[in-house]
């Protein structure tokens, strides 16, 4: 479905350039806040069935769009996600030779995969657009998310506010500054953190196993190949 998408946007390439203004609409891209949660909510489904995402991605995209608006944007988007990541790997391979090798900086997440030591299974375009599209989730609803909360829990506290203020006034007097100064901010750090903790963007259940060896905790042992998890909401907001 996904290649359907993609050759119907590429035949209308003027729709990779132009923004989609969702700030100028009166609904603020609603649908694609809706898309986004739609996105998430699926997550355990897909996770314990993965056979579930080859037949979705089966489905053609009239049909997606018929059955779930909202979803046929998030695929639309995920589209022009793959067009962008096999633009960047042409243009990597094509000037490879021009590169100049005192310049070791990545101008982009793409040049930084291409340009290390990763074995070449992993510079595939799939894995750049995975990656992409990766970037675009966790810009959207959960950097929102962690924003709403810092926000509110700020308005709620008026001295906490207005320290955060005083320590911003300074350097924002100068014009916009880099990143570098405002990680040199201890208060605006420490809100940041407190709001990611508070917020715990990220609640689904990540596994690890361990292949090689049986683990031991406390008084359990878990064997080898046994997946284990935990919620990382809790884990950020147990006080133990």
């Amino acid at each position: 479905m996904v290649r359907q998408l993609v050759a119907q946007t590429t035949a209308r390439p003027e729709r990779l350039t132009i923004c989609r203004n969702i700030l100028d609409t009166l609904d603020l891209g609603q649908q694609w806040k809706a898309a986004t949660i739609g996105g998430f909510e699926g997550a355990p489904l897909r996770r314990a069935y993965p056979w579930v995402i080859a037949v979705m991605m089966s489905i053609p995209p009239w049909i997606v769009k018929r059955l779930n608006p909202n979803i046929a944007l998030f695929l639309g988007m995920q589209a022009i996600t793959d067009i962008r990541s096999r633009e960047s790997w042409n243009d990597f391979y094509e000037h490879e030779a021009e590169k100049d090798d005192s310049d070791d900086k990545a101008k982009t997440v793409f040049h930084g995969i291409l340009g290390s030591k990763l074995p070449p299974e992993e510079k595939t375009v799939e894995r750049l657009a995975d990656e992409a599209f990766v970037l675009v989730m966790a810009g959207s609803e959960t950097t929102a998310k962690v924003q709403v909360v810092i926000l509110v829990k700020l308005l709620q506290d008026p001295g906490l506010l207005a320290r955060l203020r005083q320590e911003l006034d300074p350097v924002m007097k100068r014009g916009l500054p880099s990143i570098n100064t405002l990680e040199q901010l201890s208060l605006l750090q420490a809100v940041i953190e407190e709001g990611l903790r508070l917020t715990a963007p990220v609640t689904n259940r990540p596994s690890l196993v361990a292949p090689e060896e049986d683990l031991q905790y406390k008084e359990w042992l878990i064997p080898r190949g046994v997946s284990k998890f935990s919620f990382s909401e809790k884990a950020v907001t147990d006080m133990r």
